[in-house]
């Protein structure tokens, strides 16, 4: 199932850029004028050229997927600390439009396929929790981390040579009487109606620990999904958090 959707996810990127894409490896010069708006209007939003943007996506489809306000607003925090820009996307105007503004960072409202897939690949990394921006980070290249808590992070990231993942386990659930992670909850017989309602596992991963990923992640790949032009006002140092 996991494979399945890495290749759907590789197939629909290509699709959309109408050019070939094998895993990690992702040539956009085909579409120049596309590259050249999309960064336009990003420089206009970030107010200038980025020495290390880092994209959020806070909500997926599934509530108990989605990390809220305060888990976002750690993030950000953390990643300003070590000198990135934030960039939040998100699908619809609320609630995330509204966090950005009042962290004072910018933000992608569901832009056109074309744009979006060229705003994540501007990106230097990429956090998400378990969803589809996930394995389009995964599918362009991008440094991404993502954030699971009742999904496998190891089964979903080993897809792509780029990503890494927290995956919420028992440290994350001290305190509940869930002691396991939910992807295995079928063969515990658990009851999935009561984790959904109930699970909190996803808002007690640390911030610090996702961005401390992330960072390493970008220092490592060193911007390898950019072109040299792109990567030349892009800072990569490992004296980041020092």
């Amino acid at each position: 199932m996991t494979r399945a959707r890495a290749e759907l996810w590789r197939d629909t990127a290509s699709a959309v850029l109408d050019c070939p894409i094998t895993r990690q490896f992702c040539k956009l010069s085909i579409h120049p004028r596309v590259t050249a708006n999309v960064m336009t209007k990003l420089l206009a939003r970030l107010g200038g050229r980025p020495s290390l943007l880092v994209g959020i996506q806070p909500i997926a489809s599934w509530t108990w997927r989605s990390i809220g306000f305060e888990q976002v607003r750690g993030l950000v925090k953390e990643l300003q600390a070590v000198g990135a820009q934030c960039l939040l996307f998100h699908r619809y105007p609320d609630p995330v439009a509204d966090w950005a503004k009042e962290l004072g960072v910018a933000s992608v409202l569901g832009e056109k396929p074309i744009a979006l897939v060229e705003t994540v690949r501007l990106c230097d990394a990429l956090i998400t929790v378990d969803s589809g921006l996930f394995h389009l980070g995964g599918t362009l290249g991008v440094p991404t981390v993502g954030m699971f808590a009742q999904t496998d992070g190891e089964a979903t990231g080993q897809e792509y040579e780029s990503c890494g993942w927290i995956t919420a386990g028992t440290v994350e659930r001290t305190g509940l009487t869930c002691k396991i992670p939910c992807y295995r909850r079928k063969q515990y017989g658990c009851v999935p109606s009561k984790c959904l309602r109930g699970c909190r596992a996803l808002h007690r991963i640390s911030a610090k620990a996702v961005v401390d990923k992330t960072i390493g992640l970008a220092i490592e790949r060193k911007g390898a999904h950019l072109t040299p032009e792109e990567r030349a006002d892009r800072m990569f140092s490992s004296q980041y958090g020092s």
